[in-house]
């Protein structure tokens, strides 16, 4: 609490920030489920965000996956048209089909790794519930790292990232050097 007279609260799945006059400001615009209320504290809010973050970004990676499978496509596929007889820097050209692979299969293994944490940690949940009982389970609920993915995956996020720039960087090259030479 900021000041000692603010109290966040949690009306079904909308967030509403209670003022020390007593009156509540709706912060979310969700207004469902009003007769449940539960107190939020700061790491709520914190695991919350960090929670809806992951959406948007693996959209994000799935745009990345489009990008670098299309560009790798037609790069294969229209080569005869746009490289020349004898072409400057050609090892740049093949860095870039290879990055682009590598972005591909990167990608496809982060966009795995979304489906096996959330399911490893399903398992590992129930698993406690069962075994241990429900004291046990709302413990493990409360680890910051309950959900996080394993390191393969978080690695190959950043490998696709970094793979995807410098292929568009070797392919930019390529270009800017046969376009010279043309001239």
């Amino acid at each position: 609490m900021a000041d000692g007279h603010d109290k966040i609260v949690l009306f079904g799945f909308g967030w509403f920030k209670f003022s020390h006059k007593g009156g509540a400001m709706d912060t979310d615009h969700k207004k469902t489920n009003m007769d449940r209320k539960t107190e939020v504290t700061i790491e709520d809010i914190i695991r919350r965000l960090s929670h809806d973050h992951i959406k948007p970004y693996y959209d994000w990676l799935r745009q990345l996956l489009g990008l670098s499978s299309g560009a790798l496509t037609l790069l294969v596929a229209l080569q005869r048209t746009y490289i020349p007889i004898h072409p400057l820097g050609l090892p740049l050209l093949q860095l870039c089909w290879g990055l682009l692979a590598l972005t591909v299969l990167s990608t496809l293994t982060a966009l795995y790794g979304e489906s096996a944490t959330l399911l490893g940690a399903a398992n590992k949940l129930g698993r406690i519930y069962y075994q241990e009982g429900d004291e046990k389970a709302h413990l493990l609920l409360k680890e910051d790292n309950f959900v996080r993915p394993a390191t393969i995956y978080v690695r190959a996020r950043i490998v696709a990232v970094f793979c995807f720039a410098f292929a568009i960087s070797f392919l930019a090259l390529f270009a800017a050097l046969n376009v010279c030479q043309s001239q």
